[in-house]
């Protein structure tokens, strides 16, 4: 979500480079190419006596044995410029305009924690345990923004017998209560206009979820109606394949996760109706199961390059 912001607001400002910086490490393929929006390619661009001159001892540094004794002062050399890009990328993230970055990173990385921000955003909100909010709120001079649905995944907690984790900040300041009882609450601003999904899909979470508070834009139904007209169920924005009385086996690996063969192959093979014309998603609950259908993917776009518009990735990574 943190690239997606970052990728919004370089299209919308008219921001001179070096301004608008993406600090950390990006999963957005256009940020990955970027030189001008990620911290360290912008230095490594700005710099590129550094960066030739690191490029040719790695180079170096390769064709030695591990014993060699030029590669001890290599890796002096190595580290002497990975301290000047360091240092020039402090500079340019205390001097830009707008810094997007994850809650972990700025915990950990002073060049965040240590400056002082006008206004900070927190977005996803509701993945996130309180004390990162605090802390988070901390960073801003003139105005902190809390952004996220308590409707949608919570953090990740192992630890079931310490509140302060399991609830996440929307509950601590009683905005969920409120909710729930039907009655406002100062600090909370819903938005109750969606603008993604197919009204069918969007009337069974806003039933479910919003009590019936959730409506959906003008003309999306036109625009979303023409892939849910796509066989294998004409006309129908969702469908439930039941694989119950089938030889659906579900494996539980080493790691706890689990996987089951048959949904992933069915998930891919109905997938491959849709990646000629449409990016196609296929979601999971299990990171198992998750990487055994990236792994069968992977494996068809060698041979078929209309499967490069098919990924897949569990709930949290998804959101």
């Amino acid at each position: 979500s943190v690239d997606g912001a970052l990728l919004r607001v370089v299209d919308m400002a008219d921001c001179a480079p070096g301004q608008v910086i993406r600090y950390g490490y990006p999963r957005v393929k256009r940020l990955l190419e970027s030189k001008e929006y990620t911290s360290y390619q912008y230095v490594l661009n700005k710099h590129p006596e550094l960066a030739m001159a690191y490029q040719q001892l790695v180079a170096e540094k390769k064709k030695l044995k591990k014993k060699d004794p030029k590669r001890l002062q290599i890796n002096k050399e190595i580290a002497k410029i990975k301290a000047k890009l360091a240092e020039e990328e402090k500079l340019l993230i205390h001097n830009a305009a707008f810094v997007a970055t994850t809650v972990s990173k700025a915990v950990v990385d002073k060049e965040i924690y240590e400056q002082k921000f006008d206004v900070v955003i927190f977005d996803e909100a509701s993945m996130a345990y309180v004390p990162q909010i605090v802390f988070a709120a901390g960073l801003a001079k003139k105005a902190f923004v809390c952004l996220g649905d308590f409707r949608q995944l919570p953090a990740i907690v192992q630890n079931n017998t310490d509140d302060r984790l399991s609830r996440d900040i929307f509950e601590y300041c009683g905005i969920t209560e409120a909710v729930e009882n039907e009655y406002g609450h100062e600090w909370l601003v819903m938005l109750n206009v969606q603008y993604r999904m197919h009204p069918d899909i969007a009337d069974f979470v806003g039933k479910q979820m919003y009590g019936g508070k959730l409506f959906t834009g003008e003309n999306i139904y036109e625009a979303r109606q023409m892939i849910a007209d796509n066989a294998p169920l004409e006309e129908e924005a969702m469908g439930l394949i039941d694989l119950s009385g089938t030889y659906s086996v579900c494996i539980k690996t080493m790691d706890g996760s689990k996987i089951n063969l048959l949904s992933a192959m069915l998930s891919v093979a109905y997938a491959e109706k849709f990646i000629s014309s449409y990016e196609t998603g296929i979601i999971t609950p299990y990171s198992a199961q998750s990487r055994l259908i990236i792994a069968m993917i992977r494996d068809m776009q060698e041979r078929d390059k209309r499967f490069k518009n098919l990924s897949s990735a569990t709930v949290h990574q998804f959101q």
